[in-house]
């Protein structure tokens, strides 16, 4: 004790003021360290919706896709029906035309 007493006044300030301050600063890296923690797992979960929703949506359109193909094949094949003598649209194909298969 008495050696602080006999620092400068100055030095005595900076002193304590370096006490007063470093557990301040300690929560406020720590804090930070938290968010910084919490908002990597929020954005790796934000991430991840958006791929799976992504995936769906590829899904989605494969499906659409393949449907709207085998509705374009089933009209070509009606608008043969004439020349491939009476075959009905949902018939087999390869039955109108084997070169398909």
């Amino acid at each position: 004790m008495y050696r602080f007493i006999s620092l400068p006044i100055r030095r005595q300030l900076y002193l304590i003021a370096f006490i007063v301050g470093l557990p301040a600063a300690g929560i406020i890296i720590y804090s930070g360290l938290d968010q910084r923690k919490n908002a990597m797992l929020e954005a790796r979960t934000e991430s991840q919706k958006l791929a799976d929703n992504i995936a769906t949506e590829q899904q989605s359109l494969v499906a659409s896709a393949k449907q709207l193909l085998s509705a374009l094949a089933q009209l070509a094949y009606s608008a043969d029906a004439d020349r491939c003598s009476g075959v009905m649209p949902t018939a087999s194909p390869l039955r109108c035309r084997p070169e398909v298969g």
